[in-house]
């Protein structure tokens, strides 16, 4: 062939593969148009059908409203709400036959099409305005409801947006920009907001799948469920990738900025006006509570917890009787996800200045149910053990109170019975023959949420909280099982035993696990420090994790979720400690076997030389602990320092002494830069929050302020001398922060000292 006939043939070959394969992309772009026409056309019709509904109903009195109907209204809300998975709920509606007459199958499809297009987890803005310090006054909830949104929908994966709002509210609290809450609800709306894209993905590739295979769409929400398909319903606990940290890090600071500056006099807010009238249909609100309460589902904790946390302040109003009427009622009545649900329904209608606290109650409750989104949700008739099941196959006894009502028995024994199975499928040397389990109040009353007491050998679950702290009380039992091998039959705690013995090698690891430090420890009930019981929040981490690694949840043996959303039971993670998990492994060797595998993992991701996260970093700088305010009467006084710093010989305080132990102690992460970046933002931060309380002080009681302090409030002070004792503050604080690990032996820490005198 010639040379000529070659190019031709090469170039026409080139030609034709080009329109070929634009041919091909083409009908592919209008195979996958056509197939999102079809999807929108069939989202729209069932979507019309849900809002028909409504609609109709809130036109109607409550005695021409049908219970099938309030209930389907009550499946509505709750998915509009968050109130769990929708794919818990859709599977719970299919099975539900007292929405019959409604249309099953149509409030399924309603269901699924308002997941697909973003209508579930629906965003609770006014329980945002809290995070402002005087929220009474000023409405900004709106406005940090959209950052949150963006930051978590701009980024591919929506974990690493959830993990840049946690850090940037943290910040904004720690500099004294927002509320005590603020961190709190934060997280809570960017759990929501990464649920709500996680659900459309996941409603999207169910329905990708069913069109594929040429099934029912319904069809395949069980089967999905039962094997742990749905990204939204998948254990979060694992940490993210390092390149995950450093995407959430880089843009933390103009986010910061953000955030603050709507906390700042200028800041475009709404003012609250009082409320006028009623919101939503009171008709339909009223039916729909008394359906709920007729079909006595059982409590649920996440439920009675969150509302434990806000009914002080939603009680706090000075609105008239009506008010403080409905605000009781909302607070006495809500117990479960419907009743919750229907009571907001009702106090939305008819008092509607109580909406930014109640919000608060729904999200706080929706997040804490996520732990509960790979269960069957309960129907009433639903498959369960009997007592004597339980006795058969554990070897337990179990016994009831007047408060555990006997159509609830079956719901919990199911619940025992799963939480057993999950416990020993962790530690299969958990044996709880001969253990009692009594459901009903507990000697020490509504104090705690439950109650293992060693000299009966029986556990008290409080039907209303007993879910989620299971993993806890067996804990208590396996330290009991391990105090009657060493000791016979005492009716107390190994753990106990064991730091009267210093040589003991538990006893060692409980110093090492008591040297955690635990967020809001201060405000919970005495005794939180007993050996036994820093062992139990340990143990609970350490359940969550090992379930999670296997792709399961279990709510109502733990609801621990990850670093930052611990649970009620407040599990103790590794990260807070200073040896990482390494101790909670020997503890569990003083007590119970560990599977080899299960050890390892453990070991690798929680240890003592596991990755260090953003997070971690973050935490140790706002939780540093701060010496003793030393003030000069001089006008260009020398802040305070913590004791450290007396204590470093040849170490200069300012300066960048700090950066040399940032860099050590961010030295082993393969993310060292966004851990350095991190401390000092949140270093900053926390500083800016020290100086800011200094500042006030001295604009309040000048005549008690010494120069140093009156030279924060501004003129005619030198601006350099805050901006010098910011500076100053912060370092002081780094150094606190980093101080801790470099202690750990004489040797390091001597390297350190040489190492950062030269810096």
């Amino acid at each position: 062939m010639k040379p000529r006939r070659i190019r031709r043939f090469a170039i026409g070959t080139v030609i034709a593969f080009l329109v070929i394969a634009g041919t091909g992309a083409w009908l592919t772009r209008l195979a996958s148009s056509a197939r999102e026409r079809e999807v929108r056309r069939h989202a729209d019709v069932s979507i019309a059908f849900a809002d028909s509904l409504e609609r109709v109903l809130g036109e109607r009195k409550p005695s021409e409203i049908t219970p099938a109907e309030a209930t389907a209204s009550l499946y509505l809300s709750r998915l509009r709400l968050g109130l769990g998975s929708p794919f818990r709920l859709i599977d719970q509606a299919l099975r539900d036959p007292s929405v019959a007459p409604v249309g099953t199958t149509a409030l399924a499809e309603a269901m699924l099409a308002r997941t697909l297009v973003g209508a579930a987890y629906e965003p609770r803005a006014s329980g945002l305005d809290l995070v402002d310090p005087d929220w009474r006054r000023n409405a900004v909830g709106t406005h940090h409801q959209a950052i949150i949104d963006s930051v978590v929908a701009s980024t591919a994966d929506p974990r690493v947006g959830e993990l840049a709002i946690r850090l940037a509210y943290r910040l904004a609290t720690a500099s004294g920009a927002l509320s005590r809450r603020a961190p709190e609800l934060a997280t809570a709306a960017a759990a929501q907001a990464r649920d709500r894209l996680l659900a459309m993905r996941d409603a999207r590739a169910m329905l990708g799948a069913a069109r594929r295979d040429g099934v029912a769409r319904l069809s395949l929400v069980r089967s999905w469920r039962d094997s742990r398909r749905f990204e939204v319903e998948r254990p979060v606990i694992a940490p993210l990738t390092a390149d995950g940290e450093r995407e959430a890090v880089a843009e933390l600071p103009r986010l910061v900025a953000r955030i603050e500056s709507l906390s700042s006099s200028d800041a475009d807010v709404r003012p609250v006006d009082p409320p006028h009238g009623r919101s939503g249909s009171d008709a339909l609100a009223s039916r729909m509570a008394t359906v709920a309460s007729s079909r006595d589902l059982p409590p649920i904790a996440p439920v009675l917890v969150a509302i434990r946390g806000y009914s002080g302040l939603l009680r706090s109003t000075t609105a008239g009787t009506a008010e403080r009427f409905s605000r009781a009622r909302f607070i006495e009545r809500s117990s479960n996800e419907e009743t919750l649900a229907a009571e907001y329904a009702v106090l939305r209608a008819r008092a509607p200045g109580g909406t930014a606290e109640a919000d608060a109650i729904v999200l706080t409750a929706a997040v804490a149910l996520r732990p509960y989104a790979q269960e069957r949700a309960w129907l009433r008739g639903d498959n369960a053990p009997t007592a004597r099941d339980l006795q058969s196959r554990f070897g337990i006894a179990v016994t009831y109170d007047a408060t555990a009502r006997a159509a609830w028995r079956p719901y919990l024994h199911r619940n025992l019975e799963t939480a057993i199975v999950d416990m020993k499928r962790v530690l299969p040397g958990f044996d709880p023959k001969g253990l009692r389990i009594h459901f009903g109040e507990s000697p020490q009353g509504d104090r705690v949420l439950a109650m293992h007491d060693p000299i009966r050998r029986t556990i008290y679950f409080p039907p209303v909280t007993s879910s989620g702290v299971m993993a806890h009380e067996f804990a208590h039992d396996l330290d009991w099982q391990a105090a009657r091998r060493e000791y016979g039959g005492t009716g107390w705690y190994r753990t106990d035993h064991a730091l009267r013995q210093s040589t003991d090698r538990l006893a060692g690891a409980l110093r090492l696990m008591a040297s955690a430090r635990i967020d809001s420890v201060a405000s919970r009930p005495n005794g939180t420090t007993r050996p036994t019981e820093v062992l139990a929040r340990n143990v609970d981490w350490f359940v969550s994790a090992s379930l999670a690694r296997e792709g399961r949840v279990n709510g109502h043996l733990s609801a621990a979720q990850d670093p930052v959303l611990t649970g009620y039971a407040s599990a103790i993670t590794p990260e807070a400690a200073r040896d990482g998990g390494a101790p909670t492994l020997r503890a569990l060797d003083g007590i119970t076997s560990i599977p080899a595998a299960t050890r390892t993992w453990f070991a690798g991701l929680y240890g003592a030389e596991r990755r260090l996260t953003v997070h971690e970093a973050v935490r140790r700088v706002l939780e540093a602990p701060l010496g003793k305010v030393s003030l000069g009467a001089q006008p260009g006084f020398t802040p305070w320092m913590p004791d450290e710093y007396e204590r470093a010989a040849g170490l200069s305080p300012a300066g960048a002494a700090w950066s040399c132990l940032v860099d050590g102690f961010a030295g082993r992460s393969d993310n060292a830069g966004a851990v350095r970046a991190v401390m000092q933002y949140a270093a900053e931060s926390r500083a800016r929050g020290v100086v800011r309380q200094w500042a006030e002080f001295a604009e309040r009681r000048p005549e008690a302020s010494p120069a140093g302090l009156r030279a924060l409030t501004g003129a005619p002070w030198n601006p350099a001398l805050a901006a010098r004792t910011l500076r100053n503050v912060r370092d002081a604080i780094l150094w606190s922060a980093l101080m801790p690990r470099w202690e750990a032996s004489e040797r390091r820490w001597e390297t350190t000292r040489l190492a950062t005198s030269g810096c």
